[in-house]
């Protein structure tokens, strides 16, 4: 089932968090299949270098300290992850991420400023054992979240208004991604995002 909760009061997004860490529980004995094909285009795909994106994305977070400032965002963030950042583009960085001693979680991470269409995550052959993808854009979204039933994909949906509504907001995203980097786990530490998911 798509969470389909859009509201973006202040108290819905409290909902939100606190359904976000259920589901971040529930990420974690969901049943993610091995199976899932490999992303095979080159094009469309880069492997991130975890321990170097994260050392980055310290660096970063610190110059958002303050900096509410949505232009040139996820282009920084891009860059950060060694990814090449394309306008409006939807490139995919694959990162491998430790769970325990015998286990990896194999991982897509996207950023743009549109949704998803999980669809995409089979046309361009990255569809992995698990998605995210983070979008932020200034304004309200005009696209719609289309989920496909054979795509685990998260989407955490940023806007300007809601934003501006928390402290430091650009930085608590970044920590969010290094959080999901270093765990597997996303959560978000803003507490604005609207969530999608699929399947």
């Amino acid at each position: 089932m798509i969470n389909e909760e859009q509201s973006k009061t202040k108290e819905i997004g409290k909902l939100n968090k606190e359904k976000q860490k259920n589901h971040s529980r529930k990420l974690l004995r969901r049943n993610l299949s091995s199976n899932r094909p490999s992303c095979k285009n080159d094009a469309a795909k880069i492997q991130i270098n975890r321990k170097l994106a994260i050392e980055k994305l310290i660096n970063l977070e610190k110059s958002y300290q303050q900096n509410n400032q949505i232009y040139g965002f996820l282009t920084e963030i891009k860059n950060a992850l060694g990814l090449k950042p394309t306008k409006g583009a939807s490139g995919y960085g694959i990162v491998n991420i430790p769970r325990n001693e015998r286990s990896v979680l194999e991982a897509t991470l996207s950023l743009t400023n549109h949704h998803s269409n999980a669809q995409t995550y089979i046309d361009n052959d990255c569809n992995l054992e698990y998605n995210l993808k983070i979008a932020v854009r200034k304004k309200q979204m005009r696209s719609k979240f289309k989920p496909h039933k054979d795509v685990i994909l998260d989407e955490y949906e940023y806007t300007g208004k809601e934003l501006r509504k928390v402290d430091n907001a650009l930085a608590l995203i970044i920590r969010s991604i290094i959080g999901f980097l270093e765990t597997g786990v996303y959560e978000d530490l803003t507490g604005v995002a609207v969530v999608h998911r699929s399947p």
